[in-house]
């Protein structure tokens, strides 16, 4: 599409959603979506419109029944430990008993997480009464991970929903907390699976849907990036910053990374 001044605009129609979803920083997706409102982009669903269940406990947790309940039995254990006359053995025994539960509690909080974000991202973005045939996922950190998980279950990324923008996904932090696989690695395993199709042939209009974006210097929150290498229909490029990717260079190369797969969704 042309604009009065010559200039090509991706007018993806209504027939393309743009799905973002963030973490607790909102990082680089602001100036992306200054990109979508350049290009014209009509349906967005914006992070604000998603109120996601976010680990490090949230006041929300205080009302969650498994949480008040673990705490509850770990709060009197460490108190009877510590009163009664018992042994030292003993008092041992219960205190690393009790640091074993709460490391099942984290792991269980952040598995609540997990599920809770994927029907908040299911309802808004994939809401079955919406006029949409595309639907493109930008996700950033926590956001990144989740829509990076729902990819892994087989929810997404099927013809209608093919295209994804990971910015530093934490899947390697949250599987490490939340006691699972990593993402990368289960979804390495699903492709490669015997029982999954073969990939389509080659062709101008078939590179990598999946992009993944990872900060070089972003090992606190995203190690092992090197797991996502060698996925099929799965991009990794590593750029020289930080997690938040705010440094101008970066934010530059995004943009572009962003148009591009704009571009793909424009042909396809």
């Amino acid at each position: 599409m042309l604009s009065s001044n010559g200039r090509h605009f991706l007018d993806l129609g209504q027939g393309t959603r743009i799905v973002i979803v963030g973490g607790w920083s909102p990082g680089p997706l602001g100036h992306l979506e200054q990109v979508l409102l350049a290009e014209r982009c009509r349906d967005v669903v914006k992070p604000k419109n998603m109120n996601l269940w976010m680990p490090p406990f949230p006041g929300i947790w205080c009302c969650n029944p498994y949480v008040v309940l673990v705490s509850f039995v770990l709060g009197a254990t460490i108190y009877l430990s510590i009163t009664a006359d018992v042994s030292a053995v003993l008092r041992l025994s219960i205190v690393v008993l009790a640091l074993g539960w709460g490391r099942l509690l984290a792991a269980l909080v952040v598995r609540t997480s997990i599920e809770s974000s994927i029907r908040i991202i299911s309802r808004e973005g994939l809401a079955k009464d919406i006029d949409h045939n595309k639907v493109f996922f930008i996700g950033f950190s926590w956001g990144g991970a989740i829509v990076a998980e729902m990819n892994a279950r087989g929810m997404i990324g099927g013809l209608n929903q093919p295209f994804a923008l990971l910015i530093a996904p934490t899947t390697s932090l949250v599987a490490k907390v939340a006691l699972q696989k990593d993402v990368p690695t289960r979804i390495k395993e699903l492709v490669l699976s015997p029982s999954s199709p073969p990939p389509p042939p080659p062709n101008n209009n078939n590179t990598s849907k999946i992009t993944v974006v990872h900060g070089e210097y972003d090992v606190a929150f995203c190690p092992n990036q090197e797991r996502w290498n060698h996925i099929p229909g799965v991009d990794l490029q590593t750029l020289p910053d930080n997690h938040v990717f705010l440094r101008s260079s970066t934010l530059r190369a995004l943009k572009d990374i962003m148009r591009h797969q704009l571009q793909m969704i424009h042909v396809a």
